[in-house]
C-alpha cells in the first residue's frame, strides 16, 4: 500500500513536470511562429514599398 502511494506521487511530479515542459514548448514555438510572421510581414512591406 505505501509503495503504491510513492509510486503515485512520484508519477504525479513525472506528469507535472511533463505538463510544464509542454506548455514551455508551446509558448516557445507560438512566440518563434509570432516573430517569423512579423519579420515575413514587414521584408514584404518594405519590397511592395520599393517596389
Amino acid at each position: 500500500m505505501h509503495t503504491s502511494i510513492r509510486q503515485c506521487v512520484l508519477f504525479d511530479k513525472i506528469f507535472n513536470a511533463g505538463i510544464r515542459i509542454f506548455n514551455f514548448l508551446i509558448c516557445a514555438i507560438s512566440c518563434s511562429a509570432f516573430c517569423f510572421a512579423y519579420f515575413v510581414f514587414r521584408t514584404y512591406l518594405l519590397l511592395a514599398m520599393h517596389a
